[in-house]
C-alpha cells in the first residue's frame, strides 16, 4: 500500500495503490478521477504560480458554480425518486392506505406522509 496525504485536511490515507486517482461515491462504490497532466493542459506561467503552493501532488479543481449537477442528475437517481413519489400521490388518491404504501415502498410513516403532502411541483 502506497501512503497518500490530503494537505488540505490533514488527513493521511494509505489506500490500495488501485485506489489513487479514484474517489468514493456516497454508495461506496469507487468512481475514477480524471487525471490530466497540468503540464499538458495550463500555461506554463499558471502552473509555475500553483507550484508555489503545492507541488508533485494531485490537486482537484472543483467545476465553477452553476456548471455541477445537482444531487442525483448525472445518475438518473434524482428521476426516479420524482417518479416513485408521484406513484406514491396517486395510488394514495386512489385509496391506498399510508400503511400500505410504507410497505409497497419501505419507507416510513413520516417519509410516505411528507411525499403525499408534498406539492406536485415540489418533488
Amino acid at each position: 500500500m502506497r501512503p497518500w496525504v490530503d494537505h488540505a485536511h490533514g488527513f493521511l490515507h494509505i489506500w490500495p495503490k488501485m485506489m489513487l486517482g479514484q474517489r468514493r461515491t456516497t454508495a461506496g462504490e469507487a468512481s475514477t478521477l480524471k487525471y490530466q497532466n497540468a503540464e499538458s493542459v495550463l500555461p506554463a506561467r499558471l502552473v509555475a504560480e500553483i507550484q508555489k503552493y503545492v507541488q508533485g501532488t494531485q490537486l482537484y479543481i472543483p467545476k465553477q458554480n452553476g456548471k455541477r449537477l445537482g444531487w442525483g442528475e448525472r445518475n438518473g437517481q434524482r428521476r426516479l425518486i420524482k417518479q416513485r413519489n408521484q406513484e406514491i400521490r396517486q395510488r394514495y388518491r386512489e385509496g391506498a392506505s399510508i400503511e400500505e404504501l410504507m410497505a409497497a415502498y419501505h419507507l416510513g410513516y413520516e417519509s410516505i406522509r411528507k411525499i403525499i403532502y408534498q406539492r406536485e411541483s415540489d418533488g
